[in-house]
């Protein structure tokens, strides 16, 4: 099996288009500690509750593209349409898709571009899904 590299790896948000990087989605799940009578060490106790980290989003900022993921996101704030398939893609160096997964995930928070008189950086625009599960 080949190994994917990280600049192969392709982020999507709903119809809003592909996001140049990606982080989180991390699944975690509590384990307890247990002592039973008399034992000194604790036992651990699996099954708990699990939980998926938020996934933040981000790509360069394209005024006349990101208008309409901004004015979704100010509709979720208002309680509108909040929930979005996070999809991710994973894919070889000649473009082949190996694998992909996708998260139902709600709207938490966007990020807009930052700047600086004077600074040539690329301005970016970040966006941030609470994650319920995989879809």
């Amino acid at each position: 099996m080949a190994v994917i590299l990280k600049n192969n790896v392709r982020a999507y948000l709903g119809d809003f288009g592909e996001f140049d990087s990606v982080s989180g989605g991390d699944l975690e799940r509590d384990i307890a500690d247990y002592f039973a009578g008399g034992d000194r060490f604790p036992q651990k106790l699996k099954g708990g509750t699990a939980k998926y980290s938020d996934v933040t989003l981000m790509r360069g900022y394209d005024p006349k593209r990101d208008r309409k993921l901004q004015d979704w996101a100010d509709g979720a704030i208002q309680g509108r349409d909040d929930d979005k398939n996070v999809r991710l893609e994973f894919m070889t160096p000649q473009g082949v898709v190996q694998d992909s997964y996708a998260y139902n995930a709600t709207f938490k928070s966007i990020k807009v571009p930052e700047g600086k008189s004077g600074d040539n950086a690329t301005a970016e625009i970040s966006i941030t899904m609470a994650v319920a599960g995989r879809a």
